[in-house]
């Protein structure tokens, strides 16, 4: 299946409409193979905010991007249709309303098409959950973050960046979960007993350094146990000396490349995936936002490569 693109394929990136990588727009009764949406919500932030600029400034640098990854080797545009999605409306200050609205819209949305999600703060996270939950029953979770985020209330509220995990174990919406470049500070030593409760296993990263991030990734891969796998990427657990765009920033974090190198080498379907945290304001010349782009780019290869399998 060929994919049309919204503008003309001689257009130079800086001309046209603006649509993750130039595709043609789709809405919730369309079906597609691969799906892109933005959810720019960032009321759950507990630091920094402007996340919700991200998904706009994704879709610009996404242009800049050819159609075939260099070591995928698919031309998932010409081959797979894949639609960029659009915004989902939310409601500036209300958390609440705007978390229905995210979960109401994703399930009007089939269950077919394979989405990646556009943060906005982390909190969209928990919505996307309870939509694929409901279509579903339980997912594995496959979460990269520099924290852990399952605290309590922080600050007086449930529902924020840092909790949303705690949440959507407390709402019994996953079977597994696996967090990947854990190293930010704790609150309390006791921090980690809720992780320990349910079985979180962690790939801090004193252990993706001491025994190698591709040899991490093998054994992650080894332990999925599921076929409704979801993928939830928090750009802070990239190094900020490659993604300082981002609210919370880590030192000691992954690579880009390391990051990329799992995408590419991935050996498993999902049911599709979330970018969140990029925050433009910061952003040092754009690399976070284009280190966003290329994660969507080379996870919809690789998912098409395992589709066409």
């Amino acid at each position: 299946m060929t994919t049309r693109f919204l503008n003309k394929p001689d257009l130079p990136p800086f001309q046209g409409a603006n649509t993750f990588f130039g595709l043609k727009i789709g809405n919730v009764t369309t079906e597609s193979d691969y799906g892109i949406i933005g959810i720019p919500m960032d009321f759950g932030s507990t630091f920094r905010t402007g996340q919700r600029f991200a998904p706009q400034k994704v879709r610009e640098l996404s242009r800049i991007i050819s159609g075939i990854d260099y070591f995928i080797k698919e031309d998932i545009f010409k081959e797979f249709s894949v639609l960029d999605y659009g915004d989902i409306n939310v409601v500036p200050g209300y958390i609440d309303k705007s978390l229905t609205l995210i979960q109401e819209h994703l399930e009007k949305i089939s269950k077919n098409v394979n989405m990646v999600h556009v943060g906005g703060d982390h909190l969209i996270t928990l919505p996307i959950l309870r939509s694929l939950h409901d279509k579903f029953g339980k997912i594995e979770l496959i979460h990269f973050d520099a924290h852990t985020d399952s605290w309590g209330s922080i600050y007086g509220s449930e529902f924020s960046h840092a909790n949303w995990l705690r949440q959507a174990i407390s709402e019994d919406l996953l079977s597994d979960v696996y967090q990947i470049a854990i190293r930010g500070s704790l609150y309390s030593k006791n921090d980690m007993k809720f992780q320990e409760a349910f079985g979180v296993k962690i790939y801090d990263m004193q252990k993706i350094r001491s025994k190698g991030f591709e040899n991490v990734m093998g054994e992650l891969q080894n332990n999925l146990k599921s076929e409704h796998i979801y993928i939830t990427v928090d750009i802070d657990a990239v190094d900020p000396a490659y993604a300082p765009g981002t609210g919370i920033p880590e030192p000691g974090g992954i690579s880009s490349w390391e990051i990329m190198t799992f995408f590419r080498s991935m050996s498993f379907k999902t049911l599709g995936m979330d970018i969140v945290e990029i925050l433009p304001a910061y952003d040092f010349s754009d690399i976070t936002s284009i280190l966003g782009a290329n994660l969507i780019f080379q996870y919809l290869s690789a998912q098409a490569k395992l589709k066409k399998a």
